[in-house]
């Protein structure tokens, strides 16, 4: 069967590491010219920027395909606005999807979880694809104190009043 997250031709390229007694194997779509190309680098790309950077690899995915790590969020973002003023702003055309900062993913147990549950919302109700990409070991140690707080296997998320 196909996964419906990978273009024709992309594989996953899978990195594991422990996390609080548990282990996520965090997927990085790459295609044929980039495997291509990491061969090239050979076993020094290992411990290189080029092997965190094709770690970091941004991509775009369909929102309803990831799921929530937290069971509510906050209406409003940190940086100002709310998800709502996001929503009308990507609708209108007044931002791109390609200007919002990648959405970081975890996959744990086969599914993607993010870490950015409010963009991840936003893009769902604004019907696009967002920019995504696999959250680093540091970003995971770091965010998953508190973050993975679902209750329905990330399936919904409740939106928490505005203040």
């Amino acid at each position: 069967m196909a996964d419906p997250m990978l273009a024709a031709g992309e594989v996953y390229a899978p990195y594991s590491g422990p996390v609080d007694n548990l282990t996520f194997t965090t997927p990085v779509p790459y295609d044929d010219a980039a495997a291509a190309g990491m061969k090239l680098l050979g076993a020094a790309a290992a411990s290189s920027r080029a092997a965190k950077a094709a770690k970091m690899a941004e991509f775009y995915i369909d929102p309803h395909t990831v799921r929530f790590s937290q069971d509510s969020i906050k209406a409003t973002f940190k940086e100002g606005g709310s998800i709502d003023d996001l929503v009308q702003s990507l609708k209108s055309g007044a931002v791109e999807p390609k200007d919002i900062p990648a959405v970081r993913l975890v996959e744990k147990d086969g599914v993607l979880y993010s870490l950015d549950n409010r963009r991840v919302e936003a893009f769902r109700r604004a019907g696009m694809d967002m920019k995504a990409r696999m959250a680093t070991q540091k970003e995971i140690q770091r965010e998953s104190n508190g973050k993975f707080t679902t209750r329905n296997e990330g399936r919904s998320v409740r939106m928490r009043e505005k203040k």
